[in-house]
């Protein structure tokens, strides 16, 4: 099999030298023909295709290589080879046919010039043409023809153009619909001919655009008086219909009596008795003579219209009226109409703060026009171009989605409306929205398990919601690989609440089994990462709802909080429901049968329920909030029942031991028992770790020494019991952060690795609520000190010992070196990648300021607010108090086994012993573009800006780059701004995440990032 893909990938490298070859021959000549020319570049762009192919044939020679770690420098050195010998001869083609084209093109325009000038007797040197511009289409079928044969003139049979540049000019003309059908491609030479038969197939549908000619034909406007301009429009409008449906190659020259007949019918009284009596004879008139008729009728209306206007202006033409001269100075006002302000309606703040529903209100209430939101005459006489998003007679402020609101249901929309000009919403995550004591009546959602095979005919257990509101089936990924199916590849767009849609990529074809009845259905799911939150939200005792004994429910813990992982819709639901009801009583569900079992839904009055889940998709966007939460005014937040849960789980299970450090429960919302195999997973990413260190022994020993501090610290103990797998095993790996003072390697812990059944230790566990205050406000204070002080805790999340009895769930594998049987320890402390740390970590130490308010209060204040993490960034009014306060600090929570160091002041009479300078206020664990730093000599902040230009400048690495800058102060929102105005144009723009960004936008986005490295020149004292 090797072999074979080895002479596969010497075919490929053949390919690639005999057209580079070609191309050298080719070059050498002076003159390219024209069917030269057009050969090479058939030829280059079957050239273009062999990276791909070279890539996937290496690939699979590198898989199937059982020795990859050993031959990797020869495998990398083959790709480097033909990649090298790839880009250079491709790029070198591509700029000669651009020269020959451009070339060609110059000399084709001269020929023409001096052509007509011959053949007219004139220059045109000195004549400018009007310049013709491309015609758009937007997707409105009956525009489509006039649409396909003008850019087919201008651009589509233009032998001089390149497909990249056609797409591009293709590009310019789409609008709304149209641009949306194609948006998904990428411009270049392979993608024209598909994005224009994608045109042809969707809107060349030779039915509904007879259809719809027909119709226009019938709903032309009928005339009630006479009026050259209303029987020029009517004429205007037969004519074009009836021809295009002669292009349409309709007979159209049988349809005389019919056409005649219904334009006859739209005539105003005194134009059909001028027809009628122009037919002398029993002859049937033809269309033709229809048309003459009117083309001479409108003439005559229209010479008699003029010369009435002409003779009244002259009637009322006398002298020249006596012309004076005024001088005056003026200033306008631009007073607001609906506040009275100094400033137009569309600037007003307080209109601008309604709702589009609440802004139409108040401009009919006011009798305003709602097409320009004038006060000075109504709509019917207004000339404005009316919305800009949907087209309508409105203001654009005035625009709202007509399309009622759903709730509790996920509705799948697979066809666009042809007439609909919503542009599809950008790819969005599915998450849970959950609103905090909206009521206390809430409504329980129909669960069910049922059996559903995996690929190999296996039976796994499965728990379903029923959803008679939604038009589709979904399977959560996790399911979706526990059980090893197929996914086939579709576009699917699913909306919800509020329109927001969702495309889904891939389908599959799943088949159940019921767990009570002998039943069995296939249905087509589409695949999504989540399909809800767990249901219900809250566990709950149901013994309170006296549920008959006799019945077989379809989920027996209907009332305990799970994960849902396929979600039935309505083509099969109704299939399931039996006949049988029960009523459990007034503000009670309902018990209804189906052939899964009793199923129980409906309204729950209890204490207990303060959470409300409903299916509810987030767009993607909202992922970058982070970068505006600096303008954001933040109200005390409340915490929701699960951070209520953490924080009175914290308070019921934390004790502290002889040394006086806390030992913490992690706070769980699921049952430790779902959790499957773990050590297999641990198993190979430790042997794929151990490769690592054979390829570097410096990482190794670094490796080792952590480990090995791990263990003299009592952090991590041999387990007891070697060949228990139960519990959860957590992968490892390294970091590096090369700007720590310490410790430039840590080793990380996988919290979030899945286990067999689908879940992972971080799926059971509640992050916790953030207890301390803000990054802005933090430094906010810090910066009004005249002497200030900084420090961290050392290892502070290792200072906290977790409880005995969940140290089976932090358990690691670990041997020194490979010969060495590979052990099984459990971490004793709070673990840095477990979901909960951080809560129990920086809640304990807000446990320490609590404890120490009445012995040492301003110690307390400090501990309560002044940390941001493990970093201390607090002061005071003089170089004593701080010295005083540095003490202070040190002796309080070293009671707690907790370790200050790393002292930084601007004062260095307080911290003589150090060396540091610069401590970094980037608090994020990701890499930032740009990272704030305070200067402890000069006392001062600066950034350091890191100047990285990733390979391709796509939508996705800007939003990315964006999402990375870390200002949290807003010094820098004149700069930041940039940024957001070139996000704002990637939003209008609509293109894909990973499609290459308009040459203009590519411009501006790189000079922006190339300029923000100035920024490491400046400093801010105060």
């Amino acid at each position: 099999m090797t072999d074979e893909l080895k002479n596969k990938r010497r075919v490929i490298k053949a390919a690639l030298t005999r057209f580079e070859n070609y191309f050298n021959l080719k070059k050498s000549l002076e003159n390219l023909p024209f069917e030269e020319v057009e050969q090479l570049k058939n030829r280059l762009l079957k050239a273009t295709t062999f990276l791909d192919d070279f890539n996937d044939v290496q690939m699979s020679i590198e898989n199937l290589d059982p020795e990859f770690d050993k031959n990797f420098d020869s495998h990398s050195e083959q790709r480097e080879n033909f990649e090298n010998q790839f880009y250079r001869i491709t790029s070198e083609a591509k700029k000669y046919l651009d020269n020959i084209i451009t070339k060609q093109n110059a000399e084709l325009n001269s020929q023409n010039v001096q052509q007509t000038g011959t053949d007219n007797n004139m220059t045109f040197a000195s004549i400018k043409l009007p310049q013709i511009n491309l015609p758009t289409f937007d997707g409105a079928h009956d525009q489509w023809l006039y649409f396909r044969d003008t850019f087919r003139s201008l651009i589509h049979n233009n032998n001089s153009l390149t497909s990249t540049q056609k797409f591009h000019y293709l590009r310019l003309s789409l609008r709304g619909i149209a641009n949306e059908t194609i948006s998904s491609l990428e411009a270049c030479d392979d993608n024209y001919q598909i994005a224009w038969n994608i045109l042809q197939d969707r809107f060349e549908n030779k039915p509904l655009l007879v259809n719809n000619h027909i119709k226009s034909i019938f709903n032309l406007p009928s005339l009630t008086k006479e009026s050259h301009q209303g029987l020029r429009m009517l004429l205007d409008g037969v004519q074009k219909h009836i021809n295009a449906l002669k292009v349409l190659k309709l007979p159209t020259e049988h349809w005389d009596a019919l056409i005649i007949h219904i334009i006859t019918s739209k005539l105003d009284n005194a134009t059909r008795r001028s027809w009628e009596s122009t037919i002398f004879n029993t002859e049937l008139p033809t269309y033709n003579e229809l048309i003459d008729f009117l083309k001479e009728k409108c003439r005559i209306l229209e010479t008699i219209e003029t010369n009435y206007i002409s003779k009244s202006q002259k009637n009322y033409k006398n002298e020249p009226p006596l012309k004076r001269d005024f001088k005056t100075f003026l200033t306008t006002e631009n007073k607001c109409s609906m506040c009275k302000g100094d400033h137009t309606i569309y600037n007003c703040t307080f209109f601008l703060s309604l709702s589009p529903t609440e802004r139409f209100s108040d401009i009919k209430k006011k009798k305003f026009c709602i097409n320009c939101l004038g006060s000075n005459h109504v709509t019917k006489d207004c000339k404005s171009s009316g919305c800009k998003k949907c087209g309508k007679i409105h203001h654009t402020l005035l625009h709202f989605n007509e399309n009622p609101r759903t709730h509790d249901k996920v509705s799948t929309g697979i066809d666009t409306p042809s007439n609909s000009n919503t542009p599809l919403v950008s790819p969005s995550t599915s998450t849970t929205l959950t609103i905090n004591n909206l009521s206390t009546n809430v409504a329980l959602l129909s669960t069910a398990n049922v059996n559903i095979y995996d690929s190999n005919g296996k039976l796994h257990s499965c728990r379903v919601l029923l959803d008679s509101g939604s038009q589709s089936n979904f399977i959560s990924e996790r399911l979706c690989d526990i059980l090893h199916l197929t996914k086939e590849k579709t576009s699917f767009s699913v909306s919800g609440i509020n329109q927001i849609s969702e495309i889904l990529k891939h389908k599959v074809i799943v088949k159940i089994r019921s767990a009570t009845i002998n039943y069995e259905a296939k249905l087509t799911c589409l695949v999504v990462p989540e399909i809800t939150g767990n249901l219900p939200s809250v566990s709950f005792d149901h013994t309170l709802l006296n549920i008959p004994k006799h019945i077989q429910l379809a989920d027996p813990n209907f009332n305990i909080s799970k994960p849902i992982d396929l979600l039935i819709g309505a083509d099969l639901f109704w299939e399931l429901l039996s006949i049988g009801q029960i009523k459990l009583g007034t503000g009670l569900p309902i018990l209804h049968k189906t052939k899964l079992g009793w199923i129980i839904s409906g309204p729950i009055i209890n204490n207990f329920h303060n959470k409300t889940t409903c299916h509810f998709n987030q767009n993607i966007e909202q992922q970058l909030h982070k970068f505006w939460e600096i303008e954001d005014f933040h109200k005390n937040k409340f915490l929701s029942t699960e951070e209520s849960y953490c924080e009175q789980h914290y308070s019921k299970n934390t004790e502290r031991n002889s040394d006086g450090r806390f030992i913490v429960k992690q706070p769980f919302k699921q049952s430790e028992d779902i959790l499957g195999d773990s050590k297999n997973t641990a198993i190979n990413r430790f042997l794929n770790l151990e490769r690592r260190f054979e390829k570097n022994s410096n990482l190794k020993k670094e490796y080792q020494n952590f480990i090995t501090e791990y263990q003299n610290l009592n952090h991590m103990t041999l387990a007891n019991d070697q060949t228990d797998i139960s519990g959860f095993f957590l992968p490892h790996h390294c970091v590096f952060k090369m700007d720590s003072t310490t410790t430039k390697l840590r080793v990380v812990f996988d919290g979030s690795s899945k286990s067999t059944s689908g879940y992972s230790l971080n799926d059971l566990l509640m992050v916790g609520p953030n207890v301390q205050d803000s990054l802005f406000n933090i430094l906010t204070r810090f910066r009004f000190y005249p002497i200030v002080l900084s420090a961290d805790i050392e290892k502070m999340y290792r200072q906290i010992y977790l409880h005995e009895s969940q140290r089976h769930l932090q358990k690691i594998l670990w041997r020194p070196d490979r010969n060495q049987d590979l052990l099984v320890y459990n971490l004793n402390t709070v673990t840095y990648g477990t979901a909960s740390a951080a809560f129990l970590a920086t809640r304990s130490l807000q446990e320490i300021g609590h404890l120490e308010a009445n012995d040492n209060p301003n110690i307390s204040d400090i501990i309560l607010h002044d940390f941001y993490v493990d970093d201390l960034l607090t002061g005071g009014q003089t170089p004593q108090d701080v010295k005083e306060l540095k003490d202070n600090l040190y002796k309080t929570l070293h009671k707690y086994g907790m370790n200050l160091r790393k002292w930084l002041s601007n004062d260095k009479s307080i911290t003589a012993d150090s060396d540091d300078i610069f401590i970094s206020l980037d608090y994020d664990n990701q890499t930032k573009t740009l990272g704030l730093l305070w200067n402890s000599l000069s006392d001062s902040l600066q950034f350091n800006i890191k100047h990285e230009i990733p390979d391709k400048t796509t939508k996705r690495t800007i939003l990315s780059s964006i999402a990375q800058i870390f200002d949290p102060m807003g010094l820098l929102t004149p700069v930041t701004m940039t940024a957001k105005i070139i996000l704002q144009q990637l939003w209008k723009i609509k293109i894909d995440w990973d499609e290459s960004i308009p040459a203009d936008l590519h411009t501006s986005w790189s000079t922006y990032r190339t300029q923000l490295i100035q920024l490491n020149k400046l400093k801010i004292l105060d």
